[in-house]
C-alpha cells in the first residue's frame, strides 16, 4: 500500500534502457549447415536482468527470451542473413543486427576466366592489355607504380598467367598469341595462329595443363600445351566464340557465342578430357510477361561479352545485352523507344542442372553493356563493370539485387576487373581512360558496407596511338552516360557497333521512317568513305547521327536546339552539321578512322585465295558482279547510285519516310564477318543470298549456275578481305541485235544515266559528262539500205552525251559499243526505235510524249551483252515507251543473252534500255 506523501514523482528514477554494443558470430562467414555461434554484448545501467531473443533472417522462428547472451544456429541455404538480437530489461527493448554470410563450399581450385586484366599473386602485380596501343602493362599492386609497358601484336584482347609464370596474350588482328616473361615482359615466343582466326578470349586451365584460345573469326576453340606451347587441338564451335570460363577442376570449358542466333543466346560447353562439345546452354528470348516498361523488356540475349564461374562452381554468370527484336510498327505495332530497344542483362546458368536460371536473370535498369564480372572470394557479391556507364555496380549473388553502385564514376569504358586474393582491392581496367584504378573494397567483401575508396589511378599507355580528336570521338562513341548521347544510360553507338563492328540484329525501324534493317559493320568504311551510309543511303555525313541521338536514343543532342533548327539542318541529307559541335565532329573523326578490314579466316594459311576462291573470282567477273561490287571498296556506293536487286519486301518499309524503290550497294570487304546478309537480314548465309533471290534478278542468276560455280563464287565472297586485289569493272562491250517484223524503222542510240526517266533524255544529258575519246562503236546492218550515220558528238562540250543516229530502211541491225569504261557503269545504253523513215516519224523519236501510230507494231528483240568478250549475266534489259511505261523487263541470262518476243505497242517511241544492276 502506498502512503500518500511518502513518495513524490520526482523521487522516482527514470528507467534506463539496455545498451546493445555489439553482436559477434563465429564462424563468419560460414558454409551451409555449419553451426554458427552468436554472442551479444549488452549492459544495463539499472542492473536489471536482461533477456535475449534472436531472429536469424532465414524464415525460422525467433528464439524465446533467455538470460544467456549466446545462441547457435545452422543455416540451410546460402545468403546474407540479417541476424537480429533483441535485448530487454523487462520494460524497454533494444536491438542490434549483424549480417551473417552463408555460402556454398568452394571448389578445390578457383575457376578461371578470360580477362583483360589479371592479378599476379606470385609477384604482387597487375597485368592489363592496351588494345589500341598494341601493348600490355605491368603494375605494382601495392604502390600502383607502372613497372613497364611492352609492345605485343595488334589489338591485344586478353591475357592469362601460365604455371611457369609467363604471360600469354591474345592479339586479335595479328592472329597471334604472344608469350612474355612474367619478370620483365620480354618476349619468349610468338605463336602464329591460323590466318585471320581473330583470337579474343584466352584462359589457362586451373590445373595448368592447357591454355585455351577462342578464335572468334574462325569459330573455333584452340588448345595448347602450356609446357611445350604446341597446338594440341582445334574444335569447331560456331560463329563468334569470345569469352572463356573453366571450372575449378579443369574439366569443363564454357565459351560464349558473342553474336547470338535470332531467337536465343548460346554458351557452348566443352569437355576438357575429350576436347569435344558436350552441350549448348541456351539463353532464352525474353518474352516479357509484363511487356516492355521502364524497368524491363523483351528481347534476345546478344553480345555475350563475359562469362565467369562462381567460386562454388555451381553457376556461370554471363554479361550481355538484350535486343528487342519483338518490337516495332511492323512487328507488334509499337514504336521502339530509348528504354525498349536495347537493355543490359546478366544471365545465370545452373551448372548442376545444366539449364539457364531464367527467374534469376537480371535486367539492369539504366545500364548499358556489362563488360566484366568479378566475384568476391566467397562468391557472395559480384562486381559488374558497365562499359557505357563508366561505373561499377555490386550485385548481391543471393538476392540478385543491386547492393550498391560502389564506383561511380569509374574509369572510362571499364572492360576488365580483378581482385586481390583477399578481396580487399579491386582493380579496374579503363579501356578509354588508358588506365588501371585501384579501390579499397574490403567493406563490401566483408559485408559491412557498400562502399569503395579510390586508392589511385595508374596510366598504362605511354604513347597514345590515336590523334587527340579521334580519341575524344571514340570516348563519345562509347559513352552511354552522356545525356547528349541518350537518355538514362541505355544506349551509345558502341551498343550495336562494339569496336566498330555489328551485332547481327535486324531491328524494325519503321517508326524512324525506314523498315527492317540489318546492323552493318563500320569496319573499313572510313565513315562516309564508301559514300552515304545505311542501307538506304539516308545520311551523307556521320554528324547526321545527331538525329539518332535526339530522336531514337532520347538524348539532348550535341548541337544546340537553335543551331539544329536553322534551314534544313534538322533533316538528314540537309545542310551540313559539321563544325557545330567539337564532340560530334570528334565522333565523326573516330568513325572515319575505321579504315581496316578483318582478315578472312577462309583464305589459305598464307593469306592467298584458296583454289575454290580463285575459281570463284573468275565466276565473279563472268557474272559481272563487279558492275556494282567493283573498285577498291567493292561497292559503287560512292557514285550515289541505288539499285533494286529484287530484295525489297513490304517489311523493307521506307526511305526517309518516303517511298523505297532501291538500296545502297553494300561492300563485300570482310563479308565473312557480317552475317546475316541483305538489308533485312533475310539471308542467313551467302548461299542464301542467291538461292532466295527472285528468278531473273541479278542475284537470282547465280542460282542458275551449276553447283560447282555457285559454291566457288560463295567461297570467293567469303574470302574477300583487305588483302584482296581490286576487281575493277572492266571496259564494256555491248552487242545488241535488234530485229522486228513489218516496216523498216529508225534507230537513235544514246548513253544515259540508268535511273533517267525514259522520256527525259535531255535532262539525263545534263547530268553525266561525255565519254572519253577511246569509246568506239560498230554498226552491222542486216540488209542493204541507204542510211545516214552520225557519230559521237563534240566531247569537249560538258554535258554532252554519246548519241548515234541511224536512219535507213532497216529490218535488223547489230550495234556494238566498245571500250565503255567501268567508271560509267551507272549509265544505260538506250536504243530509241522509230516506226517509219519520215520527218514526222523522226520528230516523234525521242519525244517525251511518245508519238502515236495508226496501227500496232510488233517487235521481236534479242541481244547479247558481253564484258571483255565474255557473256555477261545479270544485265537488266527493259523495253519502255516514250511515256515511261515499262512494256517488258528482263535480265541477261548466264550466257549473256536476252529476248523479247511479240511485243506490241501503238507508240512510235519505243526504247530498249540496257543497264547494269
Amino acid at each position: 500500500m502506498l502512503i500518500a506523501g511518502l513518495f513524490s514523482p520526482a523521487s522516482l528514477s527514470a528507467q534506463v534502457p539496455p545498451v546493445v554494443s555489439a553482436i559477434s558470430s563465429t564462424p563468419r562467414p560460414a558454409t551451409i549447415g555449419t553451426t554458427v555461434t552468436f554472442t551479444a554484448t549488452a549492459s544495463d545501467a539499472d542492473g536489471d536482468v536482461l533477456t535475449y531473443s534472436w531472429t536469424f533472417g532465414d524464415g525460422t522462428m525467433p528464439t524465446p527470451p533467455a538470460t544467456t547472451a549466446t545462441t547457435t544456429h545452422a543455416f540451410a541455404s546460402e545468403g546474407h542473413f540479417q541476424v537480429t538480437c533483441q535485448v530487454s530489461d523487462g520494460v524497454i527493448t533494444r536491438s542490434r543486427t549483424r549480417i551473417q554470410t552463408v555460402y556454398e563450399p568452394f571448389t578445390t581450385a578457383p575457376p578461371a576466366a578470360s580477362a583483360t586484366i589479371v592479378f599476379d599473386a606470385g609477384r604482387n602485380r597487375v597485368w592489363t592489355v592496351n588494345p589500341d596501343a598494341g601493348s600490355i602493362a605491368a603494375i605494382d599492386a601495392g604502390t600502383l607504380v607502372k613497372l613497364f609497358e611492352v609492345p605485343v601484336g595488334r589489338d591485344p584482347r586478353s591475357l592469362a598467367l601460365a604455371p611457369d609464370g609467363s604471360v600469354w596474350v591474345s592479339c586479335q588482328r595479328d592472329s597471334q598469341v604472344h608469350v612474355l616473361s612474367g619478370t620483365d615482359g620480354s618476349s619468349i615466343a610468338t605463336i602464329a595462329l591460323p590466318y585471320g582466326c581473330g583470337p579474343i578470349g584466352i584462359a589457362m586451365a586451373p590445373n595448368g595443363a592447357a591454355c585455351y584460345v577462342a578464335a572468334s573469326a574462325a569459330g573455333t576453340l584452340l588448345r595448347f600445351d602450356t609446357a611445350t606451347r604446341a597446338l594440341t587441338g582445334t574444335l569447331a564451335l560456331g560463329p563468334t566464340p569470345r569469352a572463356i570460363a573453366i571450372s575449378g577442376d579443369s574439366s569443363r570449358i564454357l565459351v560464349t557465342r558473342f553474336i547470338s542466333p535470332v531467337d536465343h543466346g548460346e554458351v557452348w560447353e566443352v569437355a576438357a578430357s575429350s576436347f569435344t562439345r558436350t552441350r549448348t546452354h541456351l539463353l532464352a528470348f525474353d518474352t516479357g510477361e509484363g511487356g516492355d516498361n521502364a524497368t524491363a523488356g523483351r528481347g534476345v540475349p546478344n553480345y555475350l561479352m563475359h562469362v565467369t564461374i562462381s567460386p562454388d562452381g555451381r553457376q556461370a554468370w554471363i554479361g550481355a545485352k538484350k535486343d528487342n527484336t519483338a518490337r516495332g510498327l511492323l512487328r507488334d505495332g509499337k514504336p521502339l523507344g530509348f528504354e525498349s530497344t536495347v537493355r543490359s542483362i546478366i544471365c545465370r546458368i545452373d551448372l548442376q542442372a545444366n539449364a539457364e536460371l531464367l527467374p534469376r536473370r537480371r535486367d539492369n535498369d539504366d545500364r548499358e553493356l556489362p563488360a566484366a564480372i568479378c566475384f568476391t572470394p566467397l562468391g557472395d557479391y559480384a562486381f559488374v563493370a558497365f562499359q557505357g556507364n563508366n561505373r561499377i555496380d555490386v550485385i548481391d549473388s543471393y538476392s540478385n539485387a543491386r547492393y550498391a553502385t560502389a564506383i561511380d564514376p569509374a574509369s572510362l569504358a571499364p572492360q576488365g576487373l580483378c581482385l586481390d586474393p583477399l578481396g580487399s582491392r579491386l582493380y579496374v581496367q579503363g579501356y578509354l581512360s588508358r588506365s588501371v584504378s585501384a579501390y579499397d573494397v574490403s567493406a563490401v567483401t566483408q559485408a559491412d558496407a557498400p562502399t569503395a575508396t579510390l586508392l589511385g589511378t595508374t596510366p598504362t599507355v605511354a604513347s597514345e596511338p590515336l590523334t587527340p580528336q579521334v580519341l575524344i570521338g571514340k570516348r563519345v562513341f562509347y559513352n552511354a552516360a552522356d545525356p547528349r548521347m541518350g537518355s538514362s544510360g541505355y544506349i551509345s553507338c558502341a551498343t550495336c557497333h562494339l569496336d566498330g563492328g555489328h551485332d547481327g540484329r535486324v531491328f524494325d525501324f519503321s517508326d524512324r521512317g525506314e523498315g527492317f534493317r540489318n546492323t552493318t559493320t563500320l569496319h573499313g568504311k572510313r565513315g562516309t568513305g564508301h559514300g552515304r551510309v545505311h542501307w538506304t543511303a539516308n545520311f551523307d555525313e556521320i554528324q547526321d547521327f545527331e538525329h539518332a541521338c535526339r530522336t531514337d536514343f532520347g538524348g539532348t543532342g550535341f548541337i544546340s536546339d537553335a543551331q539544329f533548327a536553322i534551314g534544313t539542318r534538322n533533316q538528314p541529307l540537309g545542310e551540313s552539321k559539321a563544325g557545330l559541335s567539337a564532340d560530334l565532329d570528334a565522333m565523326a573523326a573516330y568513325v572515319t578512322s575505321l579504315n581496316s578490314i578483318p582478315s578472312s579466316p577462309n583464305r589459305s594459311p598464307t593469306g592467298a585465295l584458296t583454289s575454290a576462291g580463285s575459281s570463284g573470282r573468275a565466276v565473279f567477273r563472268r557474272m559481272n558482279c563487279q558492275a556494282c561490287h567493283g573498285g577498291a571498296d567493292f561497292t559503287d556506293s560512292a557514285s550515289g547510285l541505288l539499285h533494286d536487286v529484287g530484295t525489297l519486301k513490304p517489311t523493307s518499309g521506307k526511305r526517309l519516310n518516303g517511298p523505297l524503290s532501291r538500296l545502297d550497294t553494300p561492300t563485300l570487304l570482310g563479308l565473312s564477318d557480317t552475317a546475316p546478309y541483305l538489308h533485312d537480314g533475310s539471308a542467313a548465309t551467302l548461299d542464301d543470298v542467291f538461292l532466295q533471290a527472285p528468278a531473273g534478278s541479278a542475284h537470282g542468276l547465280v542460282a542458275d549456275l551449276g553447283a560447282a560455280d555457285r559454291w566457288a563464287l560463295v567461297s570467293f565472297l567469303a574470302q574477300i578481305d583487305g588483302s584482296e586485289p581490286i576487281v575493277q569493272p572492266a571496259d564494256r562491250q555491248l552487242s545488241v541485235a535488234v530485229t522486228r517484223d513489218g516496216s523498216p524503222f529508225a534507230v537513235l542510240m544514246a548513253l544515259a544515266p540508268e535511273h533517267a526517266p525514259p522520256g527525259d533524255v535531255a535532262a539525263a544529258s545534263r547530268i553525266f559528262p561525255a565519254l572519253s575519246a577511246d569509246v568506239t562503236y560498230t554498226v552491222t546492218f542486216g540488209m542493204s539500205a541507204s542510211m545516214l550515220a552520225t557519230g559521237l558528238p563534240d566531247r569537249s562540250r560538258e554535258g554532252s552525251w554519246p548519241a548515234l543516229a541511224i536512219l535507213g530502211m532497216l529490218a535488223a541491225l547489230t550495234l556494238t559499243l566498245n571500250g565503255l569504261p567501268g567508271s560509267h557503269r551507272g549509265r544505260a545504253l538506250i536504243l530509241m526505235l522509230g516506226c517509219l523513215i519520215s520527218s514526222t516519224a523522226m520528230s516523234s523519236c525521242g519525244s517525251s510524249g511518245g508519238g502515236g501510230i495508226a496501227s500496232p507494231i510488233q517487235l521481236s528483240l534479242s541481244g547479247t551483252v558481253t564484258d571483255g568478250g565474255s557473256p555477261t549475266a545479270g544485265v537488266a534489259v527493259d523495253l519502255t515507251d516514250g511515256l515511261g511505261q515499262v512494256l517488258a523487263t528482263g535480265t541477261t541470262r548466264t550466257d549473256g543473252t536476252f529476248l523479247f518476243a511479240g511485243i506490241q505497242t501503238t507508240l512510235a517511241d519505243v526504247r530498249l534500255v540496257v543497264r547494269r544492276r
